[in-house]
């Protein structure tokens, strides 16, 4: 996670490696070693119980999913979970483009049959 970058005007934004470059506060933990100037906000007593007594669980990795995370137990289902969040994102991106006529600059190129729903006469459904 990148917690320490996602703080004030940067909370709930996918950090981009350019942020990460850009980036030149004390927070930017790639960056800098060690701890961040401050703490990022107060612990509140459900994450304090959580810490003192976790749950018991074989999950080892999570990523975000469309309203909240998916865990798993192993490191390739992690990353096919990776795949599809990313896909998504595109996906969505790529729709919108479509939709409203927004250019983007990708960081990729996008393959739209892969990741856009086409009928057999490759009309977007």
């Amino acid at each position: 996670m990148d917690a320490t970058l996602n703080y004030k005007e940067f909370s709930n934004k996918i950090v981009t490696p350019q942020r990460i470059k850009n980036d030149k506060s004390r927070y930017n933990t790639y960056k800098h070693k060690g701890l961040i100037p401050q703490p990022l906000c107060m612990v509140g007593i459900d994450a304090l119980k959580a810490a003192f007594s976790p749950a018991k669980t074989d999950f080892l990795y999570f990523v975000k999913s469309k309203n909240s995370h998916k865990f798993s137990k192993k490191y390739a289902t992690h990353q096919k979970e990776v795949r599809a969040y990313k896909r998504s994102l595109y996906r969505n991106k790529t729709l919108k483009v479509l939709r409203e006529g927004i250019t983007l600059n990708l960081p990729m190129p996008i393959y739209l049959p892969l990741i856009l729903p086409f009928d057999d006469t490759f009309k977007l459904k």
